[in-house]
């Protein structure tokens, strides 16, 4: 029962899946007739197939741009609400990889975020596909000296709003321009569950018992994770560490990347052959 159960739930995120995308397809189709359809995935089930379908129908190129590998995140998710895969979960993983194969050797060309992945695509699919690594846009840049006190200033206003009463800030802000200032550390983050915040809170805790130097953390993001994140740290009494999670606007969010001492991405991929946007948005940052 547990293996039909497992199906039959997969056969209906799929039905679902393929009725919205159809839809929209079908909706573009009204205005134009594409000569190149560049399809992301994951996921690849059913974007890859009714991505070549439609344009089959208008006899336009299919490329595919793989950032990951569907039938990973299926397993990822499974194992994480459940804490194991079952026999069903195998199975449905399994049918998941073996389409997501077919599926994909339907296109015309592939694109793909590493060189690990186009290997991998390479001798498990039979794709060749090319690698072109994500960039970040020119908005992530260095800064000079007055430009970040000054965005200090505006994030610091946002992330601690009550600084001046916690003995912390030393009577300053996060705009510190003095040599004993704290060091500041960036996060960015959807707040999903491939991203171990509790991981992040472990290693705060261990750096507040052993070191004296300040330590100011900054997680940016919106997501369904972030409260219990904030709960957690309400518990703890850390005396050289202050953390605050924080909705930036675009530029803001450039600004502190530029401004941070270290940045953190805690995303785990699935596969572990793709990388992350934010390590590149915060490379790019300086």
């Amino acid at each position: 029962y547990e293996l039909r159960l497992s199906l039959v739930g997969s056969e209906m995120c799929i039905r679902d899946s393929c009725f919205s995308l159809g839809w929209a397809l079908c909706k573009a189709r009204r205005d134009y007739r594409a000569s190149l359809v560049l399809c992301q995935t994951p996921p690849a089930l059913p974007a890859l197939f009714l991505c070549w379908l439609v344009a089959r129908r208008d006899g336009a190129h299919v490329v595919a741009d793989w950032h990951n590998l569907g039938h990973t995140v299926l397993a990822d998710a499974s194992l994480r609400r459940k804490g194991r895969l079952s026999f069903a979960d195998r199975v449905a993983v399994g049918i998941y990889d073996y389409l997501e194969r077919r599926s994909g050797r339907l296109l015309d060309a592939h694109l793909c975020v590493t060189h690990a992945l186009k290997a991998w695509l390479l001798h498990n699919y039979g794709i060749h596909a090319e690698a072109a690594h994500d960039r970040p846009p020119s908005m992530f840049t260095s800064l000079s000296e007055n430009e970040r006190l000054a965005a200090l200033a505006r994030i610091g206003s946002i992330a601690f709003p009550s600084s001046s009463n916690d003995p912390f800030w030393r009577g300053r802000s996060l705009a510190d321009a003095s040599k004993d200032r704290p060091t500041l550390v960036a996060s960015s983050t959807s707040w999903s569950a491939d991203e171990d915040f509790d991981l992040l809170l472990d290693a705060l805790i261990a750096y507040d018992k052993a070191h004296t130097q300040r330590l100011v953390v900054i997680v940016t993001g919106k997501g369904e994770l972030r409260r219990r994140f904030e709960e957690r740290y309400a518990t703890l009494q850390l005396q050289n560490v202050r953390v605050a999670t924080a909705w930036l606007s675009t530029k803001d969010y450039c600004c502190l990347l530029a401004c941070a001492d270290v940045g953190v991405s805690l995303h785990a991929s699935t596969s572990g052959l793709d990388l992350p946007m934010k390590g590149g948005d915060m490379c790019a940052g300086g």
